[in-house]
This record gives C-alpha cells, structure tokens and sequence, in this order.
C-alpha cells in the first residue's frame, strides 16, 4: 500500500495508519508506537499488550493427511493464539492427538466435540526466551547426532526411540522459536535468525531419518569407514555450533573447508557403497549440505562488516 505524506506545521511531516492494521492493533488516540529506523525502512508496531489474540477456523476434512500437520505447524509459527478446527474426521483427529502435545510447546486441545475441536496456546513465551530455547535447540540437534551414532555402533536398534523423541523435542523448540520470532518487528536479522531455526531443525530430521531406515533392518550392518564419515560429519555441526557462539570470519572459513572435504570424502564412498552403508551416507550427504547452508546466514548476523549503508 502506499501513503501521502502530509506537512504540517512548517517541517512536520505525517502519514496515516492504515485502518485495518488499526482496528486489528487496537490503537486509540495517545497509544504510543515504537518506530524504528532501518536503512530506508521504517518498522512501525506497537507492543503485545495492545494486540488482539489472533484466532483462527479453518477446515480441513478435505486436506489430503500428510498436508495436516504442515498446515498447523505454519499457523502456530505464524503467532496465532486459538486454532478452531471444524468438521473433523479420523484423518484431522489422529493428526491432532499425535501432534499437538508433541510438537506444538505451549498449545493444548482445551475443547472438543464430536465434529470440531478448540486447540488454544496457554503457555506465553517473550522475545527473551528466543536466545536460551536456541541453545537448548542446538544442544538437542547435537544429542541427536552423537546419540544415534553410538546406537548404530553398538547395532542397538531398541535405543532408536530415545532418537525420535529428541527430534520432537527438536521440532518443539524450533516451531517455538520461530513462532517467537513472527511475533517481533521483523527486519533482516530476525530472517536470518529464523532461517538458522529452520536448518537446525533440518539437520535433526537428517539423524531422525537415518535411525528410522535402519531401524527397519534385522542386523544393522554399517561399515566401519562409513561410521568414519558418519562421526566426521558430527565433527562438523560441533564446530559450526561452537563458532556460532565465539564466531571468527577465519573459523567460519575453516568450517567451509570441514563441510568442502565431507562432501568429497561422502561422495568417493557412495561409488563403492551399497545397502545400508549406501542409506547413512545418503541422509549424511544431505546433513551435510544443509550444514554448508548455515555459513551465509551466520557470516550476516555475526561478522562486523562495512557494508556501506
């Protein structure tokens, strides 16, 4: 949308608020609003107080069942507080009962009858909480790649469960924390922050997939080069999460060459490898390059650089 800006007084220039975003906001006359200057921007909001619990009603008897949950996830990460899911059937039900308390933190079904269901968010987070649930959320990813390395060496298939129960908790926090994100003012870094979540996320549902392709097998049959690879890439996520947190432009650039010689030492063993040794370097081909991902984002949130603006 676009505004006329109005002069008053001399040197005092004006624009109004759109009515919509007003109505929807609850601003009155003397609410004051937080303005903030970004290059050629200006991001005008108003605090949490001010703002309508946002709800929703949707329909989705004839969603196709693996859309489902895809569908809920964005609406939780997009801020909204109530979610009323009319006309259900066994296909919504079951998505809601499996993912709802495992995935969604905070949203809890509080009604339910036989053909619809108020899923509602009763745990508040604040921008605050953004930068400790990240740590956690690199803790888990980091569990779950040291864990399901070891299970897979002691050909322990019964342990797999413990894998897929940190990446739900890998999925919890990384919905919440770009359900947190979508709730601040939104400017360059914030997309980036959340690019980040999304790609921690990535690599957890990396570990989650191998252990559930090798679950599936009688006798867990890894060889020991691939096992090699498999703790090279681990080496690697380790070393982005530390200089993500003690970042250097040199360590970002040693990372890059980590990522470089994982990528080729993968690809020389997948001409050769076949069965299950061909499915872990797969899935590590993949975690691997969702790894080479991090490097850009991290290089703009973290590294002083005169950019001429």
């Amino acid at each position: 949308m676009k505004r006329k800006v109005v002069q008053i007084a001399g040197f005092t220039k004006v624009i109004s608020l759109p009515s919509q975003w007003v109505k929807k906001n609850n601003i009155n006359k003397g609410d004051e609003l937080d303005v903030i200057e970004q290059n050629r921007s200006l991001i005008i909001s108003t605090n949490k107080e001010n703002r309508k619990a946002q709800k929703a009603v949707i329909d989705l008897s004839k969603i196709d069942e693996g859309i489902i949950w895809p569908i809920l996830a964005s609406i939780h990460k997009t801020g909204y507080n109530e979610i009323r899911i009319n006309r259900l059937n066994s296909n919504v039900r079951k998505v809601i009962h499996d993912k709802i308390p495992s995935s969604l933190f905070g949203f809890e079904i509080i009604e339910q009858s036989s053909d619809s269901c108020l899923i509602k968010n009763i745990a508040e987070g604040t921008p605050a909480n953004f930068k400790s649930l990240k740590r956690k959320l690199f803790m888990v990813t980091s569990s779950q790649a040291k864990q399901s390395l070891e299970f897979i060496r002691k050909k322990n298939r019964s342990e797999f469960e413990e894998i897929f129960s940190l990446e739900e908790t890998n999925n919890k926090l990384s919905n919440f924390c770009q359900r947190l994100l979508n709730e601040e003012i939104t400017d360059m870094k914030n997309r980036y922050e959340y690019f980040i979540v999304w790609l921690l996320e990535n690599v957890g549902d990396g570990y989650r997939d191998i252990c559930r392709e090798i679950s599936k097998e009688k006798d867990i049959k890894v060889s020991s080069d691939v096992l090699k690879a498999y703790e090279k890439v681990n080496e690697a996520f380790e070393e982005y999460h530390e200089l993500f947190y003690k970042f250097s432009l040199p360590k970002i650039a040693h990372f890059h060459e980590t990522c470089k010689a994982n990528q080729k030492n993968i690809n020389l063993l997948l001409k050769k490898k076949t069965g299950q040794d061909a499915v872990v370097l797969a899935h590590l081909l993949s975690i691997n390059r969702t790894l080479y991902d991090f490097i850009a984002a991290t290089i703009f949130l973290k590294a002083e650089l005169d950019l001429g603006v």
